[in-house]
């Protein structure tokens, strides 16, 4: 009589053993799934605090060079602000990743006297990485204008820096990986009627 009972004691151990490691099996998958997905969550959230940092500087740099050189000789072109905005921008990293703009050529497309007013900005898209103009309309809504001509007394100078920043996962799961991620952000800097440069929450972008 003991000896079945014993039998049917280690029958009810292995038993509970087996349930155990089935529920282990299971269970590791979704425990390292769920642990994947918050680092990566954790690391979108601090990449994208660091593309819009760099976006920032690249705003500000930019309309600041860019109000120095209409200050100082009246001068529309924006190649040189796009450049500061570019290094810049370059001085901050993502993930240890050294921010830069896609464009090598940083949405410049020079203006000459007689060209249509689209370039007056020197913007070659209007769907580009970095975009001067002008803030037209501070109330009841905030419009930014691509087109707006700088020099006049009413607009403020403005620079729109955007970026689509890749960045690839760091963790993967028998072969398989959530990223790469693309950060999408964008960002305005203005100067305002003090003559400081500021970063603006923008409602609109004037379409021609």
């Amino acid at each position: 009589m003991q000896r079945k009972n014993h039998q049917r004691r280690s029958i009810t151990r292995r038993s509970r053993r087996g349930v155990s490691v089935l529920w282990l099996i299971v269970i590791m998958p979704l425990a390292l799934t769920g642990l994947i997905f918050t680092i990566e969550t954790g690391r979108l959230w601090l990449a994208r605090a660091e593309v819009e940092d760099a976006l920032e500087a690249a705003a500000l740099a930019g309309v600041i060079e860019w109000d120095q050189t209409l200050e100082v000789n009246n001068q529309i072109s924006t190649q040189i602000p796009r450049q500061m905005a570019a290094e810049m921008a370059e001085s901050n990293t993502v993930q240890g990743i050294n921010f830069a703009f896609s464009d090598p050529d940083l949405n410049y497309l020079p203006y000459e006297v007689g060209q249509i007013q689209t370039h007056l900005n020197g913007n070659k898209q209007a769907s580009g990485e970095l975009i001067f103009g002008a803030i037209t309309q501070t109330q009841p809504t905030v419009i930014f204008d691509p087109e707006a001509n700088p020099l006049l007394p009413t607009y403020y100078r403005a620079v729109l820096a955007r970026s689509a920043f890749q960045i690839p996962s760091q963790c993967s799961l028998g072969g398989f990986s959530l990223g790469p991620f693309t950060i999408q952000s964008e960002t305005v800097a203005m100067i305002d009627e003090a003559g400081r440069a500021r970063i603006v929450r923008i409602d609109a972008i004037a379409t021609p």
